[in-house]
């Protein structure tokens, strides 16, 4: 659960007026199994590390954060939660699963609202799909093979090998039903919508934090080269109205990496 300051804080952070520079966004997304929990936070960081304009920093969420959040009343969201806390009851929703179903829908409409103020980092199943109207965004696929997936999870929660099945079987089953609740049933896959494909399998025990965070700086700095005299990557970054917003052309790495 997070704690009552996150909530405070990120409602303060996407209450704010967006003026000034509007900064890239970053959406992660993965099978059940390719990659632990927290690697938001950790492309989070690193970007902090060694980006000289962060501005408030990077900040990052994963598909718990996010459900978590759309059950609080923010101010941000019109002082109401986005979905309800523990399911709903009554209604003729489809399958048994109406809750979390109700709350990925909820966090799609969040994860957009923390795209168009940039500076995120966003871990969560559809991501990519759901702020692909974005210019300001980069999008990362993690690939994996199942044999892979359901050795780490198995490792992550010291289970035996039939645990992890039955638990990736169901957690994957989840997921594409959320996504299709959103997206529909014959939308193509999210790896189709990212800039960037990882396949981890072939990294061994390289980390690809710091090579996904690079990639990051580069592919948004390309883009200012190419927007300079003709800036066009603003999207729906901007309000419809009010406001000096400007697209921050791209994230500056530290002096130290380039020594």
């Amino acid at each position: 659960m997070l704690p009552a300051s996150h909530y405070l804080e990120t409602d303060r952070w996407l209450s704010r007026p967006a003026v000034g520079i509007v900064r890239p966004f970053v959406t992660l997304n993965f099978r059940p199994g390719a990659m632990q929990e927290g690697v938001a936070s950790q492309l989070a960081d690193y970007l902090n590390g060694v980006d000289d304009e962060s501005g408030d920093g990077w900040r990052a969420f994963e598909t718990d954060d996010l459900f978590e959040l759309v059950t609080q009343p923010l101010q941000a969201t019109g002082g109401r939660p986005l979905a309800p806390a523990d399911g709903c009851a009554g209604c003729k929703c489809p399958g048994d699963d109406c809750g979390t179903r109700k709350k990925y829908k909820a966090a799609v409409t969040l994860v957009r609202q923390m795209a168009r103020r940039g500076g995120t980092v966003l871990a969560m199943p559809g991501a990519c799909r759901g702020t692909r109207d974005f210019g300001h965004g980069f999008h990362v696929w993690y690939e994996c093979s199942l044999e892979h997936r359901l050795h780490r999870t198995a490792k992550w929660h010291q289970w035996q090998p039939g645990q992890a099945v039955e638990w990736l079987e169901a957690a994957t089953a989840r997921q594409e039903d959320w996504v299709k609740s959103v997206f529909g049933a014959h939308s193509e896959g999210c790896g189709l919508f990212c800039h960037l494909t990882v396949n981890i399998d072939l990294f061994g025990d390289i980390p690809v934090v710091q090579i996904v965070g690079d990639t990051v700086l580069e592919w948004a700095a390309s883009r200012s080269r190419q927007t300079r005299h003709s800036p066009d990557f603003r999207s729906e970054a901007a309000p419809a109205s009010g406001g000096d917003i400007r697209v921050l052309p791209f994230p500056q790495p530290k002096q130290s990496r380039l020594v």
